[in-house]
Parts: structure tokens; sequence; C-alpha cells
């Protein structure tokens, strides 16, 4: 599934939580969150602040897992 759908997807609220962190992060490594509007920006931030992604956009799967017990 590329880019664009997932976006529809979490719009429509049809993401697991899982596959939110993992488009965020997919959003963050490829610079395409600089495009987005601000609600997309700042929920990148919240994600990187608790160390769910990094700020080079990678999963922090250590940390996904106490979320997604």
């Amino acid at each position: 599934m590329n880019t664009t759908e997932l976006i529809i997807r979490h719009e429509v609220g049809d993401l697991v939580f899982s596959e939110t962190i993992h488009l965020f992060a997919e959003l963050v490594r490829s610079g395409r969150i600089k495009k987005l509007n601000a609600q997309y920006y700042n929920k990148s931030l919240y994600y990187i602040n608790s160390n769910l992604i990094t700020r080079s956009g990678e999963v922090n799967h250590h940390i996904l897992k106490l979320y997604i017990k």
C-alpha cells in the first residue's frame, strides 16, 4: 500500500496504532511531513517526543511494543 492510501485510511480512522506509527515514520523519513498540514507535523513531533519514532524517521519497535500489548 502506498503512502497516499495510508494517509487516506488514517484520515477516515481506518489504521491501527502500529500502522499509524509506521505511516508517520515514513512521512518523517521521506521529508513529506513538511508538505502536509500542521496537524500532521504536530502529531509527528508527539510521536518523536514519545520515542515511538526517531527524528530520522525510524520506528522504535521496543517502545511500540509497550503501547500495543
